[in-house]
């Protein structure tokens, strides 16, 4: 049977501009090369995001590019902007060469983590010390690679790769998958990490307690996903993994809210062919004592 792997495609910004949101007046526009749209993020009163400046991407005129299309030219850099005044705080050239599907960028303790994946042969697993994953299903896996920076100054901290047994067909989200930050702490697949120092976390392996597609959500002390149905862990000690019920699912991607005190889960999976017997919006409020 052929094996389909995918060649997903990321938006592209040519332009940035931000505007007083009491005047409606424009405060700045910013437009050099192509921005990639999934690693938008706002901290410490800067924007930051990765721009491609290749002759490929600033000739292209449908907004959307591969991961390989991007990195192919070898000019791609992290930008930061002053979210406030548009000046840029800094540019740093990156090797993204390990980046084949979209990557993503998040903002936690003053750090970036930018975060992508590829399909990996046997012989890249074996080389990253986990050999044992990639001869489990045929040599090929998706692996994921992290850098971490500088939120100030966009210096390298520290970079780490792992593998996983996902599939590589990618039909379930296998590679829109990014880091949850809470606090010191990311949230990978399956392992987790020191954001600061980019050490793994002994003995945290995520288990997702049954099929299912989408991001993590979090809360200061509670992760949110779907393993078939909405589950919860407790990240408290002596807490874990919990259902929140047996009868409903998420929908595909980021699809628990945790705000205000209560977990949301609004309906999203009436257009999917999984069956559940219950297609509702859910609030869910605190235990009383």
């Amino acid at each position: 049977m052929p094996v389909w792997y995918p060649n997903m495609k990321v938006a592209l910004s040519r332009r940035l501009f931000a505007v007083d949101r009491t005047t409606g007046d424009v405060l700045w526009r910013y437009g050099k090369g192509r921005v990639v749209d999934t690693t938008l993020t706002v901290g410490a009163g800067n924007l930051y995001f990765l721009e491609c400046r290749s002759p490929a991407a600033l000739a292209d005129h449908s907004g959307r590019m591969t991961m390989q299309q991007i990195v192919a030219g070898d000019q791609v850099s992290l930008v930061a902007l002053d979210a406030v005044s548009g000046t840029v705080r800094f540019e740093r050239k990156l090797d993204l060469r390990d980046l084949q599907q979209p990557a993503y960028l998040g903002f936690a303790e003053h750090t970036l983590l930018l975060s992508g994946s590829k399909i990996a042969r046997g012989e890249q697993i074996v080389a990253s010390g986990e050999a044992a994953l990639a001869q489990r299903r045929g040599g090929e896996r998706v692996h994921y690679y992290f850098q971490a920076f500088d939120a100030g100054t966009g210096e390298l901290r520290w970079r780490r790769d792992h593998d996983t047994d996902l599939d590589v067909r990618g039909g379930h989200g296998e590679f829109n998958r990014h880091p949850t930050l809470i606090g010191q702490t990311a949230y990978t697949w399956p392992y987790a990490y020191d954001l600061q120092t980019g050490r793994r976390i002994e003995g945290w392996v995520f288990n997702r307690h049954g099929h299912g597609c989408g991001n993590i959500s979090a809360a200061a002390e509670c992760l949110f996903w779907r393993g078939g149905n909405p589950w919860m862990y407790d990240l408290r000690p002596g807490g874990g993994p919990l259902p929140l019920n047996r009868v409903s699912r998420p929908g595909c991607f980021i699809n628990i809210i945790p705000a205000g005190g209560l977990v949301l889960i609004p309906e999203a999976s009436s257009g999917c062919t999984c069956a559940y017997p219950m297609q509702m919006s859910i609030a869910y409020a605190p235990r009383s004592p």
